[in-house]
């Protein structure tokens, strides 16, 4: 039995020792395994979005001063408070120069009073107007009537009497002249003829001779007084009662047309002082509402800074505004003044466009401020402004609450960290593991396998962090994924 034991191998080996004395075989083909990049191994992480923003305490009650001039711009600084000082409401903060606005005052006080008499004197002068423009018109017609009258009547009657009466006095002188002549001639007959002295004879023919002389003389006047008053007076006359009977229409006329006019003139004008007066009086109170405001009081109770305080931070250099000194001139409606008065306080924040999406109401914030990095405080953003504060960048307020006797004052600083995602069984992969499928806005990842070429693996992203992309569908732990293009 032994001995079957000890031949057996040797019966079983005799074959694989002929085999070695024949031709050995050719290698099989092997295949070739891919070359394997740079892989990323999945695990489920913490994943989170996460960034950091300044932050600025402010107080949001802060009140600003400005002196809210509506028509004066001559603001002359005298005194005003100091810097840091802790004012009560209803105090004066700053003095101002009033001899200029009081001096215009006093002057509009004056021209109110003129314009007031001027516009008096012109409303009755109106009324005035108005009761005898309708008499002094009647007049001119009345009168007009009775020129038109005595021209028609010096045209029909009296023209023609005096050239007739011209006419009848010269015949008049003729007749004289002629009843002269022959009584002498009669005389002269019959003195021939009589017995009479000669003595009484040459007394009577004097007188005779006399008479005929003057009725000469007479009959020469009369006929200068016919040339004169046909060629001279009664013209002069006709042309006289003619112009004045034109003048007398014209001036009728006239007055009919100007008279209106000079009501609406007159009426113009009243308005013209009445609207000066108005504008007189609104200048005045409107300055006197100036004087009034140009008394500048504390609003609240707190602490003076000059100069504003625009989201927490200070625009002015204390005690040195040159505004606040002496001699110092303040612009209408310029804040020259803020007061911080005792309260709550919150944090403002400039936010990029890329963080906007982020910044719901109610995130949580942690605030670790400058004056102390490492004492953390908690807050939640309120309000986020929907327009822009400055090109790319906009607003937000980050409510907290304060001990009371937290040293933290307006105006400081702290850094802000918003943590708006968090996911701490997440799968992600790095960014550049993602690539673009075929279909629009598909992803796909390659799959390493170790005997055999990488899988494309469709998926499903979600939020992205720095390099970082989270996956929400398509992988699971423990995958092995390339990070390069295949190839490289």
């Amino acid at each position: 039995m032994k001995n079957f034991l000890i031949v057996l191998p040797l019966i079983l080996c005799l074959p694989l020792m002929a085999d070695d004395k024949q031709e050995p075989k050719a290698p099989e083909d092997k295949k070739e395994e891919p070359k394997k990049g740079k892989t990323h191994k999945i695990t489920r992480d913490t994943f989170k979005l996460e960034f950091e923003l300044d932050g600025t305490f402010m107080n949001p009650n802060a009140r600003e001063v400005s002196i809210e001039t509506k028509s004066w711009g001559l603001l002359n600084v005298l005194d005003a408070v100091d810097q840091g000082a802790s004012v009560k409401k209803g105090q004066s903060l700053v003095t101002l120069d009033f001899e200029k606005i009081d001096e215009k005052i006093r002057d509009l006080r004056f021209e109110q009073e003129l314009t007031s008499l001027d516009l008096q004197v012109a409303e009755a002068e109106l009324k005035l107007m108005e009761v005898t423009s309708p008499i002094e018109l009647k007049a001119l017609e009345r009168k007009n009537k009775q020129v038109q009258e005595d021209l028609k009547r010096y045209r029909e009657i009296k023209r023609p009497r005096q050239e007739k009466a011209a006419e009848v006095t010269l015949k008049s002188s003729r007749d004289s002249l002629s009843y002269a002549e022959e009584e002498l001639k009669q005389l002269r007959k019959m003195y021939e003829a009589d017995d009479l002295t000669e003595e009484t004879e040459e007394i009577i023919l004097q007188r005779a001779e006399s008479a005929v002389e003057r009725a000469k003389f007479y009959l020469k006047g009369a006929e200068i007084k016919k040339e004169e008053a046909l060629k001279i007076s009664i013209p002069r006359s006709s042309v006289d009662i003619e112009e004045g009977a034109r003048q007398s229409e014209l001036a009728l006329n006239t007055s009919r047309k100007t008279h209106p006019v000079t009501h609406l003139k007159k009426s113009i004008a009243v308005k013209k002082l009445r609207l000066q007066l108005d504008n007189v009086k609104e200048n005045l109170t409107r300055l006197q509402a100036d004087r009034a405001k140009m008394h500048v009081l504390a609003p609240i109770s707190g602490t003076l800074f000059r100069g504003i305080i625009n989201k927490g931070k200070w625009s002015g250099s204390a005690g040195v505004d040159p505004r606040m000194r002496k001699g110092g001139a303040l612009k209408p409606n310029e804040i020259f003044m803020t007061i911080l008065p005792e309260g709550p306080l919150s944090i403002h924040a400039t936010v990029p466009e890329k963080y906007l999406r982020h910044m719901e109401k109610g995130l949580q914030v942690e605030v670790y401020p400058t004056m102390d990095p490492d004492v953390k405080l908690d807050a939640v953003v309120g309000e986020v402004s929907s327009t822009p504060v400055a090109p790319g960048n906009h607003g937000a307020t980050i409510n907290i609450k304060l001990d009371k006797d937290s040293p933290i004052l307006a105006g400081m600083t702290a850094k802000l960290k918003f943590v708006p995602y968090l996911n701490e069984n997440a799968l992600w992969v790095p960014r550049g593991a993602l690539f673009e499928g075929k279909e629009p806005g598909s992803q796909f990842v390659n799959i390493h396998r170790n005997d055999r070429k990488h899988k494309k693996v469709k998926v499903e992203t979600g939020r992205r962090s720095g390099d970082k992309v989270e996956i929400l569908k398509g992988l699971r732990a423990g995958a092995e994924i390339l990070i390069e293009k295949p190839g490289k």
